[in-house]
């Protein structure tokens, strides 16, 4: 990280420890990719040398790991998004006057008031583009958009998680500098792979994993139907793991029971990480036909506890997964799908081939690494 030095520039961290603060309102336990990245990166950023890491947050179930200092802030929730709006600029005010040396926007935006040297995580594709009409809310692709290009002009530095996202991110706002631009890519946390290895061994038919939110472009839909496809009869589970609100679970259980196979598909909602790996083990594959992705985070944590994946070629997914998954088109269709679920599933010497790519492919992919990128 970076600090104002003694000329007023932006320059080599000084002799000294630097004063970081960290800064979520949001409600991070409802949250599962963000609760995911901050609770994994906090741990080891906070053990970082010549850092004091305080954590600003407003959520009262977010734990903040031992290594860092927790500071909280009373957040409206009730009065829903805007309750966080409201209280940013007075949480940022008070960062500005404790004097902190930098602050780690760690969800895509900045507070509006903080003028200080700051470092912005950008997370998420959706957030900017055509993808933002097609897939958020009228109020959100208006609101997105625009906090996105405010943050990134103010930010010092700006980190992406994949270089697909730091090239949309250049093209889109070409003002930025790319010089201030970096890559740090998610890691794999170390209590998943530990508790997949603790698993017992999978036992029972044949068993398919989607881990994913039920936004539409996640294509959840095509996994039922692909599903549906490759089983064709046989016995065989679907387990779908992620937060699933009745709005858009309810027209996937109704498309499962249309195509005759809602007896052997579990939605089983929000799943604690601290479980994750255990369902991870439980699995003969992991079906991920999402249409947009910034990374890929199933994908990754499936490869690295020795689960193949069955992913479609798309630059974010492409770029974090290398040979390691059985790749179909970007525009597969349904039968394409399935085709390839069916052949994962009979033929034990491609599972093992694409066990052994996925494993040698994310070996690298650790949370000590991210937070020694992010340190820097």
């Amino acid at each position: 990280m970076t600090v104002r030095n003694g000329r007023g520039g932006i320059g080599p961290p000084e002799e000294r420890r630097l004063r970081v603060a960290v800064l979520w309102l949001g409600r991070i336990s409802r949250d599962t990719a963000g609760r995911t990245y901050l609770t994994e990166l906090l741990g080891p950023l906070g053990r970082q040398p010549g850092l004091d890491i305080d954590v600003h947050v407003g959520d009262p179930e977010f734990e903040v790991p031992a290594s860092c200092r927790a500071v909280r802030h009373h957040v409206p929730y009730t009065l829903g998004p805007l309750g966080r709006i409201l209280a940013e600029p007075i949480v940022a005010a008070q960062l500005t006057l404790a004097r902190y040396d930098v602050l780690l926007a760690p969800l895509n935006f900045l507070p509006p008031l903080w003028r200080g040297p700051s470092v912005l995580v950008e997370h998420n594709v959706l957030a900017f583009g055509d993808s933002v009409r097609e897939h958020l809310s009228w109020l959100r692709a208006l609101y997105r958009p625009r906090a996105l290009a405010r943050s990134l002009r103010r930010a010092t530095e700006t980190i992406a998680i994949s270089r697909y996202l730091r090239d949309l991110l250049l093209a889109q706002f070409p003002d930025l500098d790319s010089a201030h631009v970096r890559v740090v890519p998610y890691g794999v946390s170390t209590a998943l792979v530990a508790s997949a290895q603790e698993a017992p061994a999978r036992t029972g038919p044949p068993t398919v994993l989607v881990v994913s939110a039920l936004w539409p472009y996640k294509r959840v839909d095509q996994a039922l139907r692909a599903f549906a496809v490759a089983i064709d009869g046989k016995d065989a589970a679907l387990l779908i793991a992620g937060p699933a609100p009745e709005s858009r679970r309810i027209p996937l259980e109704v498309l499962a029971s249309d195509l005759g196979i809602r007896e052997r598909v579990r939605f089983l909602g929000n799943v604690p990480h601290r479980r994750l790996g255990a369902l991870y083990a439980s699995a003969d594959v992991l079906l991920y036909p999402s249409d947009i992705e910034s990374f890929g985070l199933p994908l990754v944590e499936a490869m690295m506890v020795g689960v193949p994946v069955i992913a479609k070629r798309i630059p974010g997914l492409l770029e974090i997964g290398g040979d390691g998954p059985l790749w179909v088109d970007a525009d597969a269709t349904d039968d394409d799908v399935a085709a390839a679920l069916t052949q994962i599933l009979d033929d034990p010497e491609l599972r093992a081939e694409r066990v052994a790519a996925g494993r040698e492919r994310v070996g690298s992919f650790t949370w000590e690494r991210v937070a020694q990128e992010t340190a820097q």
